[in-house]
């Protein structure tokens, strides 16, 4: 009687789904994620889903020489840093501020008002960005606010510039906008039936925030918000205030807007006020008790990345800061700006 050979076991041998996706996927870091969203479809549907959802800020250092530094900081989501990345650009030495960041482009400009668009996880740059030519009112001394924003609805990032003029208090006025066009790579003057002579952009708040294919200002000597719309560049101007909020407004302190969870929102101090903008009405959100510590930004999610003694830590709004902090990851250099980040493979160039 022969002896029935067996033959070897050719299959691979695999892991079980729930291992893969409940303890190996939820340690892994961003950028190996972002690469295995293609292994199939329950994989691109699993990592999308909220329980892999990782907070992440860009950070702004200031210039290292000839080079601005970035880092992106990526936490999860119990608030531990999952990943540090650090990008370098050359810019001639020139000093550089930034505008912003959308779907992971980030936007910035010299001294000069000369514009750049970069995706800091690509390391791609593109061309530089100049000011507009015939514009003899577009001056670096005579820029008192620029601004950068996606238009989804026509897939279009766009450059705001505000051109203000000199006042009798030694300040400046809007009186113009330009905006530029990366899909046809051109500037326009924007023409609004809106009288903005006059209004003065708070200058602390001089970066507007971006919420729904508009930016705003603060305009500090009327109290009003000034909203530019990028998709008809139209502007207009709402107060900031009804009288039952009056008393959030405080002398001492400054307002600074923000966008969380897709509505505008303005904080002065402690209080944060969110807009509904189907009656124009505001409503206040809550208090923050964040004595001694440093708010950055907040993410999209609504948690607020904070800067306590050099330590970074992402907090929850709903939660009183000092109860749930429990130290965080220690940030060698100082932080001149801080946004909400989504690292991407969107190219800065026109296709």
């Amino acid at each position: 009687m022969e002896r029935e050979t067996q033959k070897p076991d050719s299959q691979t041998p695999t892991l079980p789904d729930d291992l893969i996706f409940e303890h190996i996927l939820p340690e892994l870091p961003l950028k190996s994620l972002t690469r295995f969203k293609s292994v199939s479809k329950l994989w691109l549907s699993t990592i999308s889903s909220p329980k892999f959802t990782k907070s992440q800020f860009l950070l702004f250092s200031g210039n290292h020489g000839p080079h601005p530094l970035f880092t992106s900081v990526t936490l999860d989501q119990h608030g531990g840093v999952d990943q540090i990345l650090k990008f370098n650009y050359n810019c001639n030495g020139k000093r550089i501020h930034v505008l912003g960041s959308c779907n992971g482009l980030v936007c910035f400009c010299d001294e000069y008002f000369n514009f750049y668009i970069c995706n800091p996880f690509t390391e791609n740059c593109n061309d530089v960005i100049n000011r507009p030519e015939n514009a003899p009112d577009f001056t670096p001394n005579k820029v008192i606010s620029a601004g950068f924003g996606y238009v989804s609805s026509i897939d279009d990032y766009k450059i705001v510039c505000l051109i203000g003029k000199s006042t009798r208090y030694f300040s400046l006025a809007l009186s113009n906008v330009y905006i530029f066009s990366l899909s046809n790579w051109k500037w326009e003057r924007a023409l609004s039936r809106l009288n903005v002579h006059g209004i003065e952009i708070d200058p602390v708040d001089r970066v507007p925030v971006l919420v729904n294919d508009a930016l705003y200002w603060y305009a500090s000597n009327i109290n009003h918000i000034v909203e530019m719309n990028l998709i008809n560049a139209e502007i207009r101007s709402f107060p900031l205030t009804t009288a039952d909020m009056l008393n959030s407004l405080r002398p001492d302190k400054w307002v600074r807007l923000y966008w969380i969870k897709g509505r505008l929102c303005w904080r002065c101090g402690r209080e944060v006020w969110s807009l509904n903008k189907d009656d124009m009405s505001w409503m206040k959100m809550y208090d923050l008790n964040f004595t001694g510590m440093r708010l950055l930004c907040v993410s999209e999610a609504g948690k607020w990345l904070v800067l306590n003694h050099k330590f970074l830590a992402l907090l929850d709004s709903s939660k009183s800061f000092y109860r749930q902090y429990q130290g965080g990851t220690s940030f060698d250099g100082p932080i001149f700006s801080a946004w909400d980040y989504k690292m991407t493979s969107v190219s800065p160039f026109l296709e």
